[in-house]
């Protein structure tokens, strides 16, 4: 059973109040028009994290946000925090996973050893954005970014699987530490919106490049 994480206001935070979450706690949200996705998809998705919990083990990881099919068991995409025993790095690092649609399944991992340490607050940023389609599969560009800096990035030819029914968003269903800020995106960010976000109070006020309203 699932709990409700708690709201804290603490300098953990990235500003104000931010949730705390346990194993056991979960936000469930059903998406609205502006968060659907087809298989074709352009999105980014956007959080700030500190996560708490030391490393469990070989394998150990957590899900920080999911799409998550009607029934609750396929992941559709997930942004993960990772402690460092996963991946036999000396460090933890975050990823983005994208469940293909019969060209098979993508996962990408932010570069070990660039300073993604547990109970420090991190900004991590997923885009997914698709650069052309056919009804077979789509060739996309996924990146992640850390901090503000491009960590990784690939050419994936995995279709975005979106299953029948309506999908669920997940938030922290089985992780542990703070989660803040969670922004979700019907389009591909400009590099120089994620620049903008990671060093900004939050508050769309400026306009940056490639952007013209």
């Amino acid at each position: 059973e699932n709990n409700i994480p708690n709201w804290t206001n603490t300098s953990i935070c990235r500003r104000g109040g931010c949730f705390t979450f346990t194993t056991n706690d979960l936000i469930n949200i059903t998406p609205s028009n502006e968060t659907s996705f087809t298989s074709n998809s352009n999105f980014t998705v956007a959080l700030w994290f500190n996560g708490t919990d030391p490393s469990t083990g070989f394998g150990d990881t957590e899900r920080m946000i999911t799409l998550i099919d009607a029934n609750g068991t396929i992941n559709i995409w997930t942004v993960y925090y990772i402690p460092d025993t996963f991946i036999g790095s000396t460090d933890n690092v975050t990823a983005f996973f994208i469940n293909g649609n019969g060209s098979g399944s993508t996962t990408l991992y932010s570069t070990p050893n660039q300073g993604v340490l547990p109970r420090l607050l991190h900004f991590v940023v997923a885009r997914f954005e698709a650069l052309n389609s056919t009804p077979e599969n789509t060739t996309a560009n996924m990146s992640i970014w850390v901090n503000g800096r491009i960590s990784a990035s690939t050419i994936t030819t995995s279709n975005l699987s979106v299953p029948s029914g309506q999908p669920k968003l997940n938030i922290g269903p089985d992780y542990t530490g703070m989660l803040d800020e969670v922004l979700i995106f019907n389009r591909s960010l400009s590099d120089q919106e994620i620049l903008y976000l990671n060093g900004s109070d939050g508050v769309w006020e400026t306009i940056v490049a490639q952007e013209t309203t």
